[in-house]
C-alpha cells in the first residue's frame, strides 16, 4: 500500500475498539502522538482505521477514562493527547498496590529502597531554592501539628517526600514514590499520631534536609531508612494491639484501617 502520510494504516479484519485503543496507546507512547497533538476526527479515524465510527467512538471514551486524550467539546474541540501528569497516574498506582493486598513490611522494604536511590539522586542535583522549598514544607506541616490539623499535617509529611522525588527529576522515581506513598496514607488515617512521632517526624525532615545540603548523602539515606522503620513498628504495633484487645481487625481496603494480613 503506497503511503499516503496518514499516521494510522488499517486494522484489518479485526475492527474492535480495543485495537483501535492500542493503537492510539501505543502511537502517543512511541512519540508518534505527542501532549497536547490533536486527533483526526472521529470519521477519519474511522477511514485511517478501517474500522466503524462506533469503535472509534468507545474507544476515544476509554482513552479519555485512562487519562491519555482529553475532548473538547464546541469551537476549536477535538480529540487532543494529554499533557503528562505523574500526579494523576499516581491513586491508579496506588490502587492497584492496595488491591494487591500489600503487606507493610513490604511496603518498608520498597520505601526504604526508593527513597534511598531517591536521596542520593536529589543529593546530587540539589539547589538552594530546593532546599528553601522543603525547609517551607516542615514549617507548614509545624504549623498544622500546632493548630491541631492532623489530615494537613499528615499530607504535608508525605508530600516533603514528594518534592525531594521530584528534585531527583525521575518521572518513573517520583510515580512509584508517590504510589508507596499514597498506599501508606491509607494506613496512616486508622493511627493516632503521639506527640513523640509527629515531633520527631519534624525534627527528622529538618535534620534531613541539612544532611543534604552539607552533602552528607549517605547519612541522610541512614537516617531516612530509621524513619521509614520507625514508622513501621508503629504500624505493627498498632495492629497487635487491637489484637492483644480482642478488638476486631481494621480494614485497610474496607474502611481505611489495616487489615491482619497487612501485617
Amino acid at each position: 500500500m503506497p503511503d499516503t502520510g496518514a499516521p494510522f494504516s488499517p486494522i484489518g479484519d479485526k475492527s474492535l475498539y480495543h485495537q483501535v485503543v492500542d493503537r492510539i496507546r501505543i502511537a502517543i507512547f512511541r512519540g508518534d502522538l505527542k501532549p497536547g497533538d490533536q486527533l483526526p476526527s472521529e470519521p477519519e479515524l474511522a477511514r485511517q482505521l478501517a474500522v466503524s465510527r462506533s469503535a472509534v467512538r468507545e474507544a476515544i471514551r476509554i482513552l479519555e477514562s485512562a487519562g491519555l486524550v482529553a475532548v473538547r467539546r464546541g469551537h476549536g474541540g477535538g480529540t487532543f493527547v494529554q499533557e503528562r501528569d505523574v500526579a494523576s497516574l499516581v491513586p491508579v498506582f496506588a490502587d492497584i498496590l492496595r488491591l494487591s493486598l500489600v503487606e507493610v513490611s513490604e511496603l518498608t522494604r520498597t520505601r526504604v529502597l526508593l527513597e534511598s536511590v531517591v536521596i542520593q539522586e536529589a543529593g546530587a542535583l540539589l539547589k538552594p531554592a530546593d532546599v528553601a522549598l522543603l525547609h517551607k514544607n516542615v514549617d507548614e506541616a509545624e504549623q498544622f501539628y500546632k493548630q491541631g490539623e492532623v489530615e494537613l499535617r499528615v499530607a504535608a509529611n508525605l508530600d516533603f517526600h514528594m518534592k525531594l522525588a521530584r528534585v531527583a527529576a525521575s518521572p518513573v522515581l517520583e510515580l512509584n514514590v508517590g504510589a508507596v506513598l499514597k498506599l501508606l496514607s491509607y494506613y496512616l488515617e486508622a493511627i493516632p499520631p503521639t506527640a513523640e512521632m509527629v515531633e520527631g517526624t519534624l525534627a527528622g525532615h529538618r535534620q534531613l534536609i541539612e544532611l543534604m545540603a552539607t552533602g552528607q548523602v549517605l547519612e541522610a539515606v541512614a537516617l531516612n531508612r530509621q524513619h521509614i522503620e520507625t514508622v513501621s513498628r508503629k504500624l505493627i504495633l498498632c495492629a497487635e494491639e487491637d489484637a492483644d484487645k480482642g478488638l476486631p481487625a481494621r480494614h485497610l481496603f474496607d474502611d481505611g484501617g489495616i487489615d491482619e494480613k497487612a501485617v
